[in-house]
């Protein structure tokens, strides 16, 4: 008898579906075998449809922009509004830093990646303009030019133009010129593809 007045306080939440799968499968079985706890959910559940058909459910139309309406008519304390506030400033600078390691991110790459193609492009201009320097090294070399020591350039009047020492050249792509004075050493090779 004991267990059948815990199983009858078990009825209602077993038509609820609230118990525990263990409880729930206690119950129908002891419901199947025992004839007053049967009788007893019986009676529960014809309560239930009883209370369902006299009660009237009551119109929803409107029941959620009310319930909106109302909350937005509440004011909120000065600290929740700050806090909210901060949070979506919080937020926002989050949003900030990550687009800001990203961009950072992308301008190493793009100096990485471009730099290599940078320095062709000044080494190629500066060759241009030495070849366009060489036809005037040529004509300046072609001329007699007198042998100068290493030492005797510093008791030579210095003129406007340069002489240059010799104009060399192994292979017929590449030029080499010295100028005594200064000590400089000109070697001009042409863009290679």
């Amino acid at each position: 008898m004991d267990e059948c007045d815990e199983i009858k306080s078990l009825v209602g939440p077993f038509t609820d579906g609230e118990l525990a799968p263990n409880e729930m499968e206690e119950v129908a079985l002891h419901v199947v075998t025992c004839r007053e706890c049967k009788t007893a959910l019986d009676d529960y559940r014809m309560l239930g449809v009883a209370l369902r058909e006299v009660s009237t459910l009551p119109t929803l139309d409107g029941f959620a922009q009310a319930v909106q309406a109302r909350i937005e008519r509440i004011h909120l304390p000065l600290r929740v509004r700050l806090v909210r506030y901060f949070d979506s400033f919080g937020e926002r600078f989050g949003a900030g830093i990550a687009f800001g390691a990203v961009a950072a991110t992308a301008a190493v790459l793009t100096v990485v990646i471009l730099t290599p193609y940078a320095r062709q492009l000044v080494n190629s201009r500066q060759a241009t303009q030495i070849m366009a320097a060489a036809p005037q090294a040529a004509s300046v070399a072609a001329s007699p030019i007198p042998a100068i020591a290493p030492g005797d350039h510093k008791d030579q009047p210095t003129s406007a133009t340069s002489e240059l020492s010799k104009l060399e050249a192994d292979s017929p792509s590449v030029a080499v010129w010295n100028e005594p004075r200064t000590d400089t050493t000109v070697i001009w090779v042409p863009d290679q593809p």
